[in-house]
């Protein structure tokens, strides 16, 4: 069954266009399709490069340690930093915490983090809290594009998944 796009879409119009090429150039890295007739143009650039360093993560959802994943409880910002330096860091939605991590190709590991020790605000932040700093440490493969970072285990079981 074909995927449908959703109202709004561009899709016929691309197609459309798609269909008038008459030449291409390079124009540096991007490719320039030119339209027939001189109705405009279609530029194509490069995506970035994906990069687990750099801006911060914003955490999506975390595995609950109950065999699912859990969206982020409302109010509790979780977060990651992964430095050049090979130290990670962010907050847990109750603390910051920092750790060491190593990275190479599609895998990964955190050494042991070190948290601040404030009270969480509910019971629920709090167990989210347990349950991201052990899907942390249960994390070995990575998934990366620009703007999304999936965290797995070695089972493949996803840990955490995180945007930018």
């Amino acid at each position: 069954m074909p995927a449908a796009c959703p109202p709004g879409s561009q899709d016929s119009v691309f197609l459309r266009d798609l269909r008038r090429v008459a030449t291409y150039v390079r124009d540096g890295e991007n490719l320039v399709l030119n339209l027939q007739i001189d109705s405009g143009n279609m530029v194509f650039s490069p995506q970035p490069a994906a990069s687990l360093t750099g801006a911060p993560w914003r955490v999506q959802s975390v595995n609950n340690g109950h065999g699912g994943v859990a969206s982020v409880v409302q109010g509790t910002p979780l977060s990651a930093t992964f430095g050049e330096d090979r130290i990670v860091s962010g907050e847990t939605g109750c603390n910051t915490y920092r750790g060491p991590y190593t990275y190479s190709g599609e895998t990964i590991s955190f050494g042991s983090l070190i948290t601040t020790r404030r009270a969480c605000l509910s019971e629920a932040a709090n167990a989210q809290e347990q349950a991201f700093l052990a899907a942390l440490a249960a994390s070995t493969r990575v998934e990366l594009s620009p703007d999304r970072l999936n965290l797995r285990d070695s089972g493949g079981a996803t840990q955490v998944v995180m945007v930018r």
